[in-house]
């Protein structure tokens, strides 16, 4: 008999181990590729428009275009300045903080501060969630990681971001809306030599209330920065600040936020990255607190600036509400009233709208609206939600109008906008008639309609949620009912998801649009 040779079993668990171990250097090279690949975006602006279909070049190259005519401002403001410095400053070139120029100050340092306080009278008890402030010489320590104001300012207490009032329900780790509770440090000592950023910079410390969410972006960080801003009057569109964001890092983790887990604050990080040229920010500028780029030969820890802002717990789209649908329930904890947050504050969202297309360079020229020879544009929102019970595709609804309407009555689109590059959605916003989305973060888009336009928002109506037990309560969920329903330069109408496909729901969708069609041709 021949007598078979029996592979030593320790040969075989290395040969396995080699060939694992070749397969995490290829893949760790693929990732070591991208990366790459991603970060030379980065230093070009091409994330700007990341998205999956091809990029509009048109967009694409304006956009460019204007990142580079705002860059040459900078440069050209820098360069004024440098030499308006006195002589006992010395510019220092080499030195840098998040990629804006240091100046060396050797002169005592003061500070001041002015704040604003809204807060009812029933609210006394935090009425640091409704103060704003504004700083002279708000001072970041690189060392300790921490804000300072010079010795004999006064310093008082604000919230950093957003109030989320699911944070002060219940108990747990990821509790407790005191964590963004806020005010910087007063130094006992005189300093008499400190870096200076530059004159036309506003440092902007926040707490991201849910950045990994691009509809709590724009309208929980993004508007509530553009609400500060333009609180202290910082937004003249002459002088054109550089916005300076760095979002703090919370020892104590909050329930929803970016550093909650560590797939929220890579989405966080990628989110930011994409989006912050909507505020017109570099994102080279931008950081959290723990994460700031400090480069050169320090002769000291701190780098301040002459213009600074913090405050942002009452300036977002919901105030104390939870998306701002909770309208009529006044419960302790939740800080409920039935008057709306948004009430009167329309011109303030219009405002921001206005803000941002400058931002991009997207002239805001007369709206199609008013244009006779256009066919009224109706644009589909399409799978705009993550939850299913608002993931629609609306093609009932399609089916329906392209039944009734004439051939030429109007342009029915449908589009799976998170899908397109984000200048793409923008430009389909601001030339839409009529705009058919679901509630929450798939309706941010219409954040770019034109005065005049209809929004129909279709909401789960049994979707309601009871924060103080977290059960569902079978009550209506209108998210983002207080935003868009105080946006007086459109026209909502809310239409309940439930019976919305049967035959008296569809008559219904028909009847509206044309009702709306109509009115839109009596404005053009």
């Amino acid at each position: 008999m021949t007598r078979q040779r029996r592979c030593c079993p320790s040969i075989l668990l290395l040969m396995v181990v080699m060939t694992w171990a070749a397969v995490l250097m290829q893949q760790h090279a693929l990732v070591d590729k991208v990366w790459r690949e991603y970060t030379a975006d980065l230093m070009t602006g091409q994330t700007v428009l990341a998205g999956s279909p091809p990029h509009d070049q048109a967009i694409v190259t304006q956009l460019l275009q204007v990142n580079s005519r705002t860059q040459a401002q900078i440069n050209d403001k820098q360069e004024q300045q440098r030499m308006k410095q006195p002589k006992g400053n010395v510019t220092s070139p080499q030195m840098h903080f998040n990629n804006q120029p240091l100046t060396l100050v050797t002169k005592q340092l003061t500070s001041s501060s002015n704040c604003f306080n809204e807060a009812p009278r029933q609210f006394r008890n935090i009425s640091w969630q409704f103060t704003s402030c504004q700083y002279t010489n708000l001072c970041f320590n690189v060392q300790t990681f921490q804000y300072v104001l010079a010795a004999g300012a006064t310093s008082l207490p604000v919230a950093l971001g957003g109030i989320n009032p699911r944070w002060d329900v219940g108990a747990g780790y990821d509790r407790g809306s005191t964590k963004v509770k806020w005010s910087p440090n007063v130094m006992a000592a005189e300093v008499d030599q400190y870096y200076q950023l530059p004159d036309d910079v506003v440092l902007v410390p926040f707490h991201s209330f849910a950045g990994h969410n691009v509809g709590h972006l724009l309208w929980d960080d993004f508007f509530a920065i553009f609400r500060l801003l333009q609180l202290y009057n910082m937004l003249d569109e002459q002088e054109r600040l550089q916005i300076l964001p760095i979002r703090q890092v919370l020892e104590e983790k909050l329930y929803a936020t970016c550093d909650i887990r560590r797939n929220k604050r890579l989405q966080c990080t990628s989110n930011f990255q994409k989006f912050l040229p909507l505020m017109n920010v570099d994102p080279m500028h931008y950081s959290s607190h723990k994460q700031v780029n400090f480069t050169g030969n320090a002769k000291s820890p701190l780098v301040c600036s002459k213009r600074a802002v913090a405050g942002l717990g009452m300036l977002t789209d919901h105030g104390k509400r939870d998306h701002g649908w909770e309208m009529h329930q006044q419960r302790e904890g939740i800080g409920e009233s039935v008057v709306p947050h948004m009430l009167g504050k329309g011109k303030l969202f219009w405002d921001f709208r206005l803000f941002v297309l400058r931002n991009l360079g997207l002239k805001d020229s007369e709206p199609a609206l008013f244009i006779k020879e256009t066919a009224p544009r109706i644009i589909f929102s399409l799978e705009s939600s993550r939850d299913w019970d608002r993931r629609l595709t609306f093609t009932q609804q399609i089916r329906a109008l392209e039944k009734d309407l004439a051939a030429n009555a109007a342009n029915i689109q449908a589009h799976t906008l998170w899908q397109m590059p984000l200048a793409d959605q923008i430009q389909l916003a601001m030339n839409c008639h009529i705009f058919v989305t679901t509630c929450g973060g798939g309706s941010i888009t219409a954040t770019f309609l034109p005065r005049g336009a209809s929004l129909l928002v279709f909401y789960n109506e049994t979707g309601g949620f009871d924060f103080g037990s977290f059960q569902s309560n079978g009550a209506p969920a209108r998210l983002d009912w207080d935003l868009l329903g105080n946006a007086a330069h459109l026209r909502v109408h809310w239409l309940p998801i439930g019976g919305m496909d049967t035959k008296d729901g569809l008559n219904l969708f028909v009847n509206l649009i044309r009702h709306e069609l109509k009115v839109i041709k009596m404005l053009s």
